[in-house]
């Protein structure tokens, strides 16, 4: 996480905590002994979201990590591993443990939960591909890149419904960039969220992070999909994704004390602090590291507009991102794989300020694209 902050070019001092933000983690459930998460979860509105289970220790090792990652309060390692928004408050809904899926109405419930809960911001590191045999629901049909989605998915509704409430919604963008374009998982092209890609922290796309554009097809019937076929490339809606892109290679996370193989491969390794920490890879770590800097930004809004409505708060974290994104992009061609651009705080920090002295452009901002 140090080279991550670096990366980012977060101020050594006075660096924005995410205070007084509440971040949704919608994962695997949370190892509460960890040293860097004990105290920093809402316990009373966390909830485990799978029917007939009262549970949320995290025996799968994801949802610490990206807990980790968005609020670790740095105890041990002197603090080299603390998350990007120490001083946010996580609510945890668990909805998976191991290999098991995550069902949609799971994934439903979570998101009602967290809007209740009065989350800012819900993390969704979590996706489903039509190369999965199954994800979000049961079996799927296995289909080849590039992808064509309908126009009306439940879990986009479910999601769009959270950002009209206020709560900016981060999703992961998927794994499967290796096949080429097209490649953006469900939820990730859903409207209304912000969904990352990762990048290396030489700011290069991860070659495994899922590509744009993402295709949309109105004709196609609600929850459904097909291959991209050459013949009707141009007859489909292309709608930029990822959204941005974010550091996710090599992450060193906090590790839970329940998965205990992935402690045994990193015991002998003195970056693991005797096991208690693992380095992950993957588009779910760029996007806990986007929805740390979400913290951090809303809390820096807040500062000079504390009376912004509850309701406006996911638009123009948005407009926002996305903004400071694109002072990173330099061609068109980059679009399909870092979508507006690398994120990086100061380009934030520019969008933050310029929102204070422009009226204008803090409106604009406030109406972005959903």
């Amino acid at each position: 996480m140090e080279r991550v902050r670096q990366f980012l070019q977060l101020p050594d001092t006075g660096a924005p905590d995410g205070a007084n933000v509440r971040v949704a983690v919608i994962d695997s459930g949370i190892d509460q002994t960890h040293a860097d998460l004990r105290h920093a979860t809402d316990g009373r509105r966390s909830k485990d979201c799978r029917p007939d289970h009262k549970d949320l220790t995290d025996r799968w090792a994801h949802g610490t990590a990206i807990a980790g990652i968005i609020a670790g309060r740095g105890r041990l390692a002197s603090g080299r591993y603390r998350g990007l928004a120490p001083a946010a408050t996580l609510l945890i809904y668990k909805v998976f443990e191991g290999r098991e899926g995550v069902l949609e109405p799971d994934l439903q419930r979570a998101l009602q939960f967290a809007v209740r809960a009065k989350a800012d911001i819900i993390n969704l590191s979590c996706s489903s591909s039509p190369l999965d045999d199954d994800a979000l629901g049961g079996p799927i049909d296995r289909v080849q890149p590039p992808w064509v989605w309908s126009a009306s998915l439940r879990l986009g509704d479910y999601l769009l419904e959270a950002t009209r409430c206020g709560v900016l919604c981060v999703v992961s963008a998927g794994n499967d960039g290796q096949h080429g374009r097209g490649t953006i998982n469900r939820a990730g092209g859903s409207e209304g969220c912000l969904a990352v890609g990762a990048c290396d922290l030489d700011g290069r796309h991860h070659p495994n992070s899922s590509r744009g554009p993402y295709y949309v097809d109105a004709t196609l019937e609600r929850d459904r999909w097909r291959r991209l076929e050459d013949s009707d490339r141009d007859a489909q809606i292309r709608v930029i994704k990822p959204d941005l892109v974010a550091p996710g290679v090599g992450v060193w996370t906090p590790l839970s004390a329940h998965s205990v193989d992935l402690r045994a491969e990193v015991l002998a390794d003195p970056r693991s602090e005797g096991g208690a920490y693992y380095p992950f890879t993957g588009t779910s770590v760029a996007a806990a590291v986007v929805s740390g800097l979400a913290a951090c930004t809303l809390g820096e809004v807040r500062k000079w507009r504390p009376t912004l409505p509850a309701r406006s708060q996911a638009r123009l974290l948005l407009g926002l991102l996305r903004e400071a994104a694109r002072a990173s992009c330099t061609s068109e061609a980059e679009l399909e794989e870092m979508g507006n651009g690398v994120l990086r705080w100061p380009a934030i920090a520019a969008a933050i300020e310029r929102c204070r002295s422009d009226e204008e452009y803090f409106r604009d901002l406030l109406n972005p694209p959903l």
